[in-house]
C-alpha cells in the first residue's frame, strides 16, 4: 500500500461498516482477496449513528474496520493503493470522529502531507466535504478549534469539557 491516505465522507446522516459494505455491494466493489468484503474503504469512524433513528454516544468516534488494509481500496479512482477512510456524515461530523481520525492516520504514521480530500484530486467531488488544509493544520497541531466550522451544531457544548 502506498503512503497517502485518502478523507472521505459517506454523504449520509448514519452508516456503519456493514451499511456501506451493502452499499458498495450493490456497486460491485468487491475485495480481491475477500470475495465476502465489499467496502472500498479502509477503516470508518462512525457518528453515533450506525443505523437511521437510531443513536448511541458509545458508537461516536468509534473506528471499524473495512478492506483489508493489504488490499487495494475502491474509494478514489486512480488512487486506489492508498489508505481510504470514510467519515459518517454529511457536512457536519462530530469532535470524536475528528479525533478518532486524527488518531488512526497518527497510528498509521502519516505526515499531514501525505493526507488528501477525496475532491483534491477529482474536481467533481466535494467530499470529505470538509477543508483538507484546516483537518491537516489540525492533524498536525491537535487544535480542535480549527475544525469548528465542521462540527455538529449539538456537540459544541462539549467543547468547554476538553483542553483545546
Amino acid at each position: 500500500m502506498s503512503k497517502k491516505a485518502f478523507l472521505h465522507c459517506s454523504d449520509s446522516t448514519h452508516g456503519c461498516a456493514v451499511v456501506i459494505d451493502a452499499w458498495h455491494e450493490a456497486r460491485n466493489f468487491s475485495s480481491p482477496s475477500y470475495p465476502d468484503v465489499n467496502i472500498g474503504y479502509h477503516a470508518v469512524v462512525l457518528n453515533g449513528r450506525p443505523y437511521p433513528k437510531e443513536y448511541n454516544p458509545f458508537f461516536d468516534g468509534m473506528v471499524e474496520a473495512g478492506r483489508s488494509a493489504k488490499d487495494k481500496g475502491a474509494h478514489v479512482r486512480g488512487y486506489n493503493s492508498h489508505f481510504g477512510i470514510c467519515l459518517i456524515g454529511k457536512d457536519e461530523f462530530t469532535i470524536s470522529q475528528f479525533l478518532s481520525a486524527r488518531a488512526l492516520l497518527k497510528s498509521r504514521g502519516f505526515k499531514p502531507s501525505e493526507i488528501k480530500g477525496h475532491y483534491e484530486v477529482d474536481k467533481h467531488k466535494t467530499c470529505p466535504n470538509i477543508n483538507m488544509d484546516a483537518f491537516r493544520e489540525f492533524y498536525k497541531t491537535g487544535n480542535l478549534r480549527l475544525m469548528l466550522p465542521w462540527i455538529k451544531r449539538n456537540d459544541h457544548q462539549f467543547l468547554r469539557y476538553i483542553t483545546l
